[in-house]
């Protein structure tokens, strides 16, 4: 026959529980952050559209074709998202929640931050982003001689 547990030794028992489960499930709200600062410097020719030309390459980003750009420009992304085979709202959506842009004022300055769930993700989103920018800031932009 089995005896019900004192009071003491269950509160004890449930506490340590408790507490066991507060640190293993402590991990799942862990997540990581990568930045990529570009600075924009438009050439002397061009300081008429100097600030269209920085607000351009800020935005440029945010859009849901460059993420498909840069979901497509590394084969290794894939096995963080499974986003590329998604309706556009839904990568939209969550493209917006993993990245967030900040330009230092009126500056050239411009922060990309991106967030994710390993450090090993956000490294490589942040290093694809930085190819991905430049080569499509190049699609509409001179890189030698205009930025």
């Amino acid at each position: 026959m089995l005896q019900p547990l004192n009071k003491t030794v269950f509160s004890v028992l449930a506490l340590f529980f408790i507490t066991v489960a507060a640190f293993v499930s402590l991990d799942t709200f862990r997540g990581y952050r990568a930045e990529v600062t570009v600075l924009i410097l438009p050439s002397a020719a061009n300081q008429a559209s100097a600030e269209q030309m920085v607000e351009n390459i800020a935005v440029l980003p945010t859009t849901v074709s460059f993420f498909d750009s840069l979901l497509a420009s590394d084969e290794r992304l894939s096995e963080f998202s499974e986003l590329d085979e998604r309706p556009i709202d839904i990568r939209s959506e969550r493209w917006h929640e993993m990245l967030s842009v900040k330009r230092e004022g009126g500056s050239g300055i411009v922060t990309y931050t991106i967030e994710a769930n390993t450090q090993e993700e956000a490294t490589l989103f942040a290093r694809q982003m930085a190819k991905v920018l430049f080569q499509k800031a190049g699609t509409y932009y001179d890189n030698r001689s205009e930025i």
